[in-house]
Parts: C-alpha cells; sequence; structure tokens
C-alpha cells in the first residue's frame, strides 16, 4: 500500500497463523492510523486463518498501519505486520468562499481559500450558488488550480455560496442538495437608490425665517 482514499476503503486484510501450540481464538488484527504509536482493535478471537475488512473512518493525511498479533499457548507472541505505513486520505478536499460579502460592481472577482487539501492534490473544484429562499444550487464555475481568478457576473439579489472539490485520489464531495447551507451569503446591488423631493421644487416664495418642512421618497 502506498495511498489509501475512500475509494479504496475496506481493504482487505488476510493473514495465516502456523504454530502447534496456538492457543485457541488466539489471533487479533490491530489498525493504525498514527503510523503505529497507538493501536486501535479492529476484532479479536480469530481463527489462525482468515480474511475480514477495515472500512477506514474519515481522516486527512492519516499515517495507517495494520498488524496481526497471534499467542501460543506458552504465552509467546507472534507479530506480523505492514513494513510501513501508507497515507490515508478518506475526505475530499475543502474550499471556503470569503467575500465580498456585497458589491455594486457588474463583474467582481470572488475571493476563496483552500482550508485543507491533505496530502494529495487538488484535482479541481466547483463554485455553487443560489438566490437565498430558493432550495435548487446551480453550477457556476469549474476550476482546477488552487489560486484560480473567479471573476462573476450576477444579476441583484442575496445569493448563497459553496465550494465542492476532488482531490487526485478521487476523494471528492458530491454535489449539494436542497437541504445543504450554504458557506457565504453575500448580496449583490447596482441599483442606487430613487430619492424624490416632493416640495421645494421651484415657483414658490420663502421668507427668511419661515420654516417649511422637507418632504421626500426614498424606494
Amino acid at each position: 500500500l502506498n495511498k489509501v482514499s475512500s475509494r479504496d476503503s475496506p481493504i482487505k486484510v488476510s493473514w495465516k497463523v502456523a504454530d502447534q501450540h496456538l492457543k485457541n481464538d488466539s489471533v487479533r488484527v490491530d489498525t493504525s492510523l498514527d503510523g503505529g504509536k497507538t493501536w486501535q482493535l479492529l476484532q479479536d478471537r480469530l481463527p489462525p486463518e482468515g480474511q475480514l475488512s477495515w472500512n477506514i473512518p474519515p481522516v486527512r493525511g492519516g499515517n495507517g498501519a495494520i498488524r496481526v498479533v497471534a499467542q501460543d499457548l506458552a504465552g509467546n507472541l507472534g507479530l506480523a505486520g505492514t513494513d510501513k505505513s501508507f497515507t490515508v486520505e478518506t475526505l475530499p478536499p475543502e474550499l471556503k468562499p470569503l467575500g465580498p460579502l456585497s458589491t455594486t460592481e457588474q463583474e467582481f472577482t470572488l475571493q476563496y481559500q483552500v482550508v485543507s487539501s491533505g496530502t494529495s492534490e487538488l484535482e479541481d473544484f466547483t463554485l455553487w450558488l443560489r438566490k437565498v429562499g430558493t432550495r435548487e444550487w446551480e453550477k457556476k464555475r469549474v476550476a482546477r488550480v488552487p489560486g484560480e481568478e473567479i471573476k462573476l457576473i450576477l444579476a441583484d439579489g442575496n445569493y448563497e455560496l459553496l465550494f465542492t472539490a476532488r482531490d487526485k485520489l478521487g476523494n471528492e464531495s458530491g454535489p449539494p442538495t436542497a437541504d445543504t447551507p450554504g458557506v457565504l451569503q453575500m448580496m449583490v446591488d447596482r441599483t442606487p437608490p430613487l430619492v424624490s423631493l416632493k416640495n421645494f421644487i421651484g415657483g414658490e416664495v420663502y421668507y427668511a425665517g419661515q420654516k417649511k418642512g422637507v418632504e421626500f421618497t426614498v424606494k
């Protein structure tokens, strides 16, 4: 094993133990995600020969290892395992839209950040958006290079945005569903307020010291 992704899970573990005085059901299989510093029991009370599956938990940048331990009637322990640890990547990359939170520009650049990509390179990432209050997400842009400039032209409105991503191992976050919340909300508003003055329009006479209210409407 070199690198393990979500596509490779579960991993098949096979073993065979030879000992004339092997204790019944004395074989166990342990797994590690930190290169063997700590071990977690996968299953014990196993026969001398067999196979089982390891469903790798969600992890980013883990160092996987597997060992098989057996004990004979005299208490002697036999041990076999992976020669070296292997990289475990079962979580997709994570990107976060940052802003702007609002804009008056017809075309603007979306700022974003690669929050985590683990040890595998980013393959591509997709921007999704929808208007606030709606349920359907629209695929807006696919990019392949981290830091690639993303320019958008949107109609006036309030939007939710999020990214999905895929790494070169094939770990990917699927498209958002109607219940998936947005990561960022932003407002696009290129329409200036419409101000109307209702008096002081002209043709009227005013005297010094005279008070006159100013009437206006804003839409």
